[in-house]
């Protein structure tokens, strides 16, 4: 099956790539742009042919991790080669990038970056509409297990959990199952009024078969008011970084048969529905794990809890797909700030923590969520590219911005520096993102 993941994964990638350069080739194209190579990957070529009397050869290259559309730029910006065929088959020069208004050139250069996001946008629409959704959050009982804690203290497969929203404007995003828990120490002193609830901040994954026990913790909130005496902020604690715990006591209210789905917003923000819900008492043992220097839950819970499955209206899909658009954009938008402001670094991933993801969702979570993914990797690529480092559009947006306003065009000698850097940044960065990806692996 790893061979057929890693099949499925080159297509994939090179479909972005040829659809990326495809807005190139295409615009270049309706422009009248001579092409002289249409190339997928980089490298050797094992595929390089022209149709009769066409005048591009379509190529794939032996590394497919990219591509590029070789164009006749204009006599001092080609190459040695591309000068050549420029004269053998007398191309005129009004075929040549250079011929066109810096309007035409900058759509040409910004083509791959708009088939990207528009391809997104198709993934997204699919994804929305075609697959049914995950409640990320539901907290209907799947599987208690045989003589589980869990079991003992009475839950029973499709009871429902009254779980209190997220704790808000907080570095953490925790459901609150009681407010009330007693943490109990080793010396036999204790601390009241502390939280439990599922830390759920990893990317809304989603309680599963994993098992409830994998996202319990503890952690004891603390309001921040101002002057007036209004609640403006909180500040979570965790609790499972202290010293010394014995065990943690709390309550899971359960109401039965009735399911109980919250949407966002709709949570209660106070305690008013316990009346109707049967508590649970809960008491958890802790162990200290020497070789982390933590403290983990020594007794597992035995439960987890419902994917719910949900087909969502043709309009509500629509809008969906945007919002999955802009959350994407807006994401990608922050990583890349924050990589220039020298954070993020150590979760950058490469091509194997691509593969990887990719395949780690499609093996758990299905096609939909898998489909999903290679959107977000999409507007990655395509947001990426807007970067102005020599070797991605960005740059050549940002060439033609300086010809037109400065009218004159920058000397090949400059770019050709330029170039050799970009590459080498380029480069450098690849090489070093593999090697964190191989270590990730060791």
């Amino acid at each position: 099956m790893i061979v057929v993941y890693i099949i499925i994964f080159i297509i994939l990638l090179s479909l972005l790539i040829v659809i990326h350069e495809l807005g190139h080739f295409a615009m270049a194209k309706a422009f009248n742009v001579y092409c002289f190579d249409f190339s997928i990957g980089f490298g050797p070529a094992i595929l390089h042919r022209k149709r009769t009397n066409g005048e591009t050869y379509f190529s794939v290259r032996i590394i497919p991790l990219g591509g590029f559309v070789s164009m006749y730029n204009g006599g001092d910006d080609d190459d040695e080669e591309d000068e050549q065929t420029v004269e053998d088959l007398q191309i005129d020069a009004s075929r040549s990038v250079d011929s066109l208004k810096k309007g035409k050139q900058a759509i040409i250069y910004v083509a791959g970056i708009v088939m990207n996001l528009l391809l997104a946008l198709v993934i997204f629409f699919i994804y929305e509409v075609f697959f049914p959704q995950m409640a990320l959050y539901t907290n209907l009982v799947s599987g208690v297990e045989e003589g589980s804690i869990a079991e003992t203290a009475g839950i029973k497969d499709d009871d429902t959990i009254l779980l209190l929203g997220p704790v808000e404007n907080s570095t953490y995003s925790f459901y609150v199952i009681d407010g009330n828990a007693i943490l109990t120490y080793e010396d036999g002193s204790t601390k009241e009024g502390l939280s439990v609830g599922l830390n759920l901040s990893n990317e809304g994954i989603q309680i599963d078969q994993i098992g409830f026990d994998s996202y319990l913790t503890v952690f004891q909130i603390y309001e921040i008011y101002d002057s007036e005496g209004e609640l403006v902020d909180y500040t979570c604690v965790d609790m499972l970084e202290g010293e010394g715990l014995s065990s943690i006591s709390f309550y899971m209210y359960v109401l039965n048969p009735d399911r109980v789905i919250y949407e966002e917003g709709e949570y209660p923000d106070d305690y008013s529905l316990l009346d109707d819900y049967i508590p649970h008492e809960i008491v958890l043992g802790f162990e200290y794990d020497e070789e982390n220097d933590i403290y983990v839950f020594g007794d597992r819970l035995g439960m987890s809890m419902t994917i719910l499955d949900y087909k969502q209206s043709f309009g509500t899909a629509v809008k969906e797909t945007f919002i999955d658009f802009g959350e994407s954009s807006t994401a990608v938008v922050k990583a890349i700030g924050n990589l220039f402001r020298g954070r993020g670094w150590s979760s950058l991933g490469g091509i194997i923590s691509i593969y990887n993801t990719t395949t780690t969702y499609l093996v758990n979570y299905g096609v939909g969520f898998f489909l999903y993914t290679w959107g977000l990797i999409s507007v990655n690529l395509a947001l990426l590219n807007i970067i102005p480092i020599p070797g991605l559009d960005g740059w050549q947006l940002l060439v033609c911005a300086i010809e037109a306003i400065s009218r004159r065009k920058v000397p090949k000698k400059f770019k050709t520096v330029m170039s050799i850097i970009g590459y080498v940044i380029i480069g450098g960065l690849f090489v070093a993102i593999l090697v964190m990806d191989i270590l990730r692996l060791v």
